[in-house]
Protein backbone atom coordinates (compact mmCIF):
# COMPACT_ATOMS: atom_id res chain seq x y z
CA UNK A 1 0.00 0.00 0.00
CA UNK A 2 1.50 2.86 -1.33
CA UNK A 3 -1.09 5.28 0.37
CA UNK A 4 -1.90 5.43 4.29
CA UNK A 5 -5.49 7.06 5.45
CA UNK A 6 -5.98 8.74 8.80
CA UNK A 7 -8.88 10.27 9.96
CA UNK A 8 -9.76 10.73 13.46
CA UNK A 9 -11.05 12.83 16.58
CA UNK A 10 -9.07 15.44 17.65
CA UNK A 11 -9.38 14.96 21.56
CA UNK A 12 -9.33 17.89 23.71
CA UNK A 13 -7.93 16.46 27.42
CA UNK A 14 -9.25 19.16 30.26
CA UNK A 15 -7.33 17.97 32.92
CA UNK A 16 -10.53 17.99 35.70
CA UNK A 17 -12.54 15.81 33.23
CA UNK A 18 -12.26 13.23 30.22
CA UNK A 19 -10.96 14.40 27.14
CA UNK A 20 -13.64 15.34 24.53
CA UNK A 21 -13.84 15.55 20.77
CA UNK A 22 -12.63 19.00 19.98
CA UNK A 23 -13.06 18.30 16.12
CA UNK A 24 -11.62 15.62 13.54
CA UNK A 25 -9.13 15.43 11.16
CA UNK A 26 -7.99 13.46 7.75
CA UNK A 27 -4.72 13.17 6.26
CA UNK A 28 -2.82 11.04 4.15
CA UNK A 29 0.75 9.28 3.84
CA UNK A 30 2.35 9.34 0.26
CA UNK A 31 5.17 6.50 0.65
CA UNK A 32 7.04 7.58 -2.74
CA UNK A 33 9.93 5.58 -1.96
CA UNK A 34 7.91 2.41 -1.34
CA UNK A 35 6.19 2.75 -5.02
CA UNK A 36 9.47 3.58 -6.27
CA UNK A 37 11.13 0.21 -5.34
CA UNK A 38 7.59 -1.78 -6.10
CA UNK A 39 8.19 -0.36 -9.59
CA UNK A 40 4.90 1.75 -9.67
CA UNK A 41 4.58 5.27 -11.07
CA UNK A 42 3.57 8.12 -8.54
CA UNK A 43 1.64 9.76 -10.93
CA UNK A 44 -0.74 6.64 -11.22
CA UNK A 45 -0.79 5.94 -7.73
CA UNK A 46 -1.69 9.15 -6.92
CA UNK A 47 -3.89 9.47 -9.50
CA UNK A 48 -5.85 6.05 -8.84
CA UNK A 49 -7.36 6.71 -5.58
CA UNK A 50 -9.04 10.28 -6.30
CA UNK A 51 -8.90 13.85 -7.88
CA UNK A 52 -8.21 15.56 -4.45
CA UNK A 53 -5.04 13.26 -3.75
CA UNK A 54 -3.83 13.90 -7.23
CA UNK A 55 -3.80 17.62 -6.70
CA UNK A 56 -2.09 17.68 -3.49
CA UNK A 57 0.63 15.10 -4.76
CA UNK A 58 0.75 17.04 -8.04
CA UNK A 59 1.62 20.34 -6.60
CA UNK A 60 4.45 18.51 -4.42
CA UNK A 61 6.15 16.15 -6.81
CA UNK A 62 7.96 16.25 -10.25
CA UNK A 63 6.17 12.76 -11.60
CA UNK A 64 9.13 12.57 -14.31
CA UNK A 65 11.38 12.31 -11.50
CA UNK A 66 9.45 10.38 -8.81
CA UNK A 67 10.89 13.33 -6.59
CA UNK A 68 9.55 16.40 -3.82
CA UNK A 69 10.44 19.26 -6.06
CA UNK A 70 13.17 21.40 -4.93
CA UNK A 71 11.29 24.15 -3.61
CA UNK A 72 9.81 22.18 -0.95
CA UNK A 73 12.79 20.03 0.31
CA UNK A 74 16.48 19.25 -1.13
CA UNK A 75 15.42 15.38 -1.28
CA UNK A 76 17.72 14.92 1.54
CA UNK A 77 14.85 13.26 3.69
CA UNK A 78 13.37 11.05 1.00
CA UNK A 79 9.93 11.98 -0.87
CA UNK A 80 7.26 10.70 1.11
CA UNK A 81 5.10 13.41 2.34
CA UNK A 82 2.34 13.58 4.89
CA UNK A 83 -0.81 15.12 3.29
CA UNK A 84 -3.47 16.97 5.88
CA UNK A 85 -6.52 17.23 4.03
CA UNK A 86 -8.54 18.96 6.86
CA UNK A 87 -8.55 19.41 10.57
CA UNK A 88 -12.30 20.47 11.71
CA UNK A 89 -12.69 22.43 14.97
CA UNK A 90 -15.75 22.67 16.86
CA UNK A 91 -16.85 26.09 18.08
CA UNK A 92 -16.48 25.53 21.73
CA UNK A 93 -12.83 25.00 21.12
CA UNK A 94 -11.82 27.41 18.64
CA UNK A 95 -9.65 29.79 19.96
CA UNK A 96 -7.70 27.77 21.67
CA UNK A 97 -5.20 26.83 19.13
CA UNK A 98 -6.28 23.44 19.23
CA UNK A 99 -5.72 22.92 15.16
CA UNK A 100 -2.50 23.84 15.73
CA UNK A 101 -1.46 21.55 18.58
CA UNK A 102 -3.73 18.63 16.45
CA UNK A 103 -1.28 19.67 13.34
CA UNK A 104 1.69 19.34 15.37
CA UNK A 105 0.80 16.13 17.17
CA UNK A 106 -0.52 14.38 13.62
CA UNK A 107 2.98 15.78 12.01
CA UNK A 108 4.67 14.13 14.84
CA UNK A 109 2.46 11.11 14.94
CA UNK A 110 3.02 10.26 11.39
CA UNK A 111 5.30 12.71 9.28
CA UNK A 112 8.53 10.27 10.59
CA UNK A 113 9.42 9.67 8.03
CA UNK A 114 8.43 12.11 5.68
CA UNK A 115 10.55 15.04 3.96
CA UNK A 116 7.28 17.42 4.22
CA UNK A 117 4.11 18.12 5.26
CA UNK A 118 1.59 19.27 2.71
CA UNK A 119 -2.19 21.39 2.98
CA UNK A 120 -4.01 23.00 1.20
CA UNK A 121 -5.48 26.43 3.75
CA UNK A 122 -9.19 25.85 2.41
CA UNK A 123 -12.26 27.44 5.41
CA UNK A 124 -14.52 24.80 5.45
CA UNK A 125 -17.25 27.43 5.02
CA UNK A 126 -16.62 27.86 0.98
CA UNK A 127 -16.16 23.96 0.53
CA UNK A 128 -17.95 22.66 3.36
CA UNK A 129 -18.49 18.47 3.59
CA UNK A 130 -18.70 16.88 6.19
CA UNK A 131 -16.04 14.41 7.42
CA UNK A 132 -17.71 11.13 7.82
CA UNK A 133 -15.56 9.49 10.50
CA UNK A 134 -17.69 8.83 13.45
CA UNK A 135 -20.86 8.06 12.46
CA UNK A 136 -22.71 8.52 15.90
CA UNK A 137 -21.36 12.21 16.34
CA UNK A 138 -23.98 15.11 16.83
CA UNK A 139 -25.12 17.04 13.04
CA UNK A 140 -21.54 18.07 11.60
CA UNK A 141 -22.99 21.53 10.57
CA UNK A 142 -24.27 22.27 13.92
CA UNK A 143 -21.01 21.20 15.96
CA UNK A 144 -19.35 23.34 13.71
CA UNK A 145 -21.28 26.30 13.75
CA UNK A 146 -21.05 26.98 10.31
CA UNK A 147 -22.58 30.49 10.48
CA UNK A 148 -20.42 32.09 12.51
CA UNK A 149 -17.80 31.74 10.20
CA UNK A 150 -16.36 34.34 8.72
CA UNK A 151 -18.75 35.37 5.52
CA UNK A 152 -15.77 37.65 4.16
CA UNK A 153 -13.82 35.32 1.27
CA UNK A 154 -10.63 37.18 1.04
CA UNK A 155 -10.37 37.57 4.68
CA UNK A 156 -10.71 33.88 5.51
CA UNK A 157 -8.64 32.53 3.32
CA UNK A 158 -5.63 35.00 4.52
CA UNK A 159 -6.36 34.40 8.38
CA UNK A 160 -6.36 30.65 7.43
CA UNK A 161 -3.16 30.86 5.68
CA UNK A 162 -1.68 33.08 8.52
CA UNK A 163 -2.36 30.42 11.00
CA UNK A 164 -0.72 27.64 9.13
CA UNK A 165 2.67 29.96 9.12
CA UNK A 166 3.11 29.75 12.51
CA UNK A 167 4.13 26.20 12.32
CA UNK A 168 6.97 27.41 8.94
CA UNK A 169 4.38 26.16 6.19
CA UNK A 170 5.02 28.35 3.07
CA UNK A 171 3.12 28.62 -0.55
CA UNK A 172 4.09 26.23 -3.10
CA UNK A 173 4.82 28.38 -5.81
CA UNK A 174 1.90 29.75 -7.10
CA UNK A 175 -0.49 27.13 -6.67
CA UNK A 176 -2.97 26.81 -3.14
CA UNK A 177 -0.92 24.11 -1.62
CA UNK A 178 1.49 25.13 1.30
CA UNK A 179 4.20 22.75 2.77
CA UNK A 180 6.52 22.29 6.01
CA UNK A 181 9.97 20.75 5.18
CA UNK A 182 10.05 18.24 7.84
CA UNK A 183 14.07 19.46 8.01
CA UNK A 184 12.99 22.48 9.65
CA UNK A 185 12.75 23.24 13.08
CA UNK A 186 9.29 22.89 14.63
CA UNK A 187 7.83 25.08 17.31
CA UNK A 188 7.27 23.58 20.74
CA UNK A 189 3.85 22.59 21.62
CA UNK A 190 4.38 25.43 24.69
CA UNK A 191 5.35 28.12 21.97
CA UNK A 192 2.08 27.65 20.12
CA UNK A 193 0.06 28.09 23.06
CA UNK A 194 1.64 31.81 23.85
Amino acid sequence: MEIIDIRGDVLFNNVSSTPEVAGWISARVVQAARACNDGESLFDVCDSIDQNLHEYASAAYDFDSGDIKESISDGCAGADILIVESIEITQAHRGRRVGLLAMRRTIDTFGDSCAAVVIKPFPLQFNARPNHSSPDRPEWETRMAMSSFDADEKAAFAKLRKYWTQLGFRRIGRTEYYALDMQTKQPRCEDLMR
